[in-house]
């Protein structure tokens, strides 16, 4: 039996060392992309940043879409007075999802939809919308008795007429 020399398992170390970084370099790429503005996350942090989590209900392990993408079981979610907080965690605000918080106001007329073959509902966020949030049913039914009916389409209307004059 003969032994295999060492630099024969040093190039299989770098090799393998050598594909994980490229792995990594492909996740984080991934992640970019998907993040990219377009009425994503990003979008909503800059127009909704949150200074701290506020005291309120909260769901952990959220599903939820913004944008394209949805964020599956992994956003903590507070119904608190101020609004709706939302924070991917962790690793996820490494790649630049800070947490939000969009006040109750600036959330828009409901609509039916479905997230993951289950009943869900999409709702616009800001005037004009920043982007849209897709809720799973049962975290819009603990939200909705929140929500100011017609605010932010009476922020609409008041914008349209403030710039026909």
């Amino acid at each position: 039996m003969t032994e295999i020399p060492w630099f024969v398992w040093a190039a299989a170390a770098a090799m393998f060392l050598g594909l994980l970084l490229l792995l990594a370099i492909a996740a984080a790429l991934l992640v970019r992309w998907l993040s990219r503005p377009g009425g994503g996350w990003k979008a909503l942090a800059r127009q909704f940043p949150a200074p701290a989590e506020p005291a309120g209900e909260v769901h952990s392990a959220a599903t939820i879409q913004i944008g394209r993408v949805v964020y599956k079981n992994c956003v903590r979610a507070v119904l608190a007075s101020e609004g709706l907080y939302l924070d991917a965690g962790w690793l996820l605000r490494q790649f630049g999802q800070r947490p939000i918080l969009i006040p109750w106001a600036a959330i828009g007329l409901p609509r039916p939809t479905t997230l993951h073959w289950q009943a869900a509902v999409e709702l616009p966020i800001g005037a004009p919308p920043v982007a849209t949030l897709v809720v799973k049913q049962p975290l819009y039914e603990r939200l909705a008795p929140r929500l100011v009916p017609g605010a932010i389409e009476a922020e609409l209307v008041g914008e349209a007429a403030s710039g026909q004059r």
